[in-house]
């Protein structure tokens, strides 16, 4: 049996209260569109596009295809996209994860350590820490902090 995104019902949750599906581990074949809000357990792989209509929580070591599209998003620890990175609101990327083409944020956007992307674009705010890997970065405001070990 097949929930509404074609996700094998084993493999997905929904948690009516805050509108939030949670993809609880293996993969996801096809393309993905969630109304409501995306969170994964640990190393689950999609491997087309993702679009979320609220907010994006990818954690520890998640693999995404194509392209992500969500209004807000928070990218775990070694992670991979092999698209692009749409968010139209706020954006964190946290430490080693990778965006294979350009990350274009409506917002502020936090980058931890070792994060790798061709491009970011972002209309607010943008904070790193540590060294990252973006080749080209536009911005209304760039803040660089060193990273504390």
């Amino acid at each position: 049996m097949k929930a509404e995104n074609n996700i094998p019902t084993t493999t997905i949750r929904y948690h009516p209260a805050t509108n939030t599906y949670i993809v609880c581990g293996g993969y996801v074949e096809d393309n993905l569109y969630i109304k409501g809000n995306l969170l994964t357990a640990p190393s689950v792989h999609m491997w087309r596009d993702v679009v979320v209509e609220g907010e994006l929580v990818l954690s520890r070591g998640c693999t995404i295809g194509g392209t992500a599209r969500a209004k807000s998003a928070v990218i775990g620890a070694m992670c991979s996209i092999k698209g692009d990175l749409l968010v139209e609101q706020d954006l964190l990327m946290l430490d080693g994860c990778e965006v294979s083409r350009s990350v274009q944020c409506g917002g502020n956007v936090k980058i931890r350590p070792s994060v790798e992307a061709e491009s970011l674009r972002a209309s607010g705010m943008v904070e790193m820490v540590g060294k990252s890997q973006i080749s080209h970065i536009d911005a209304k405001k760039l803040v660089a902090v060193p990273e504390v070990m």
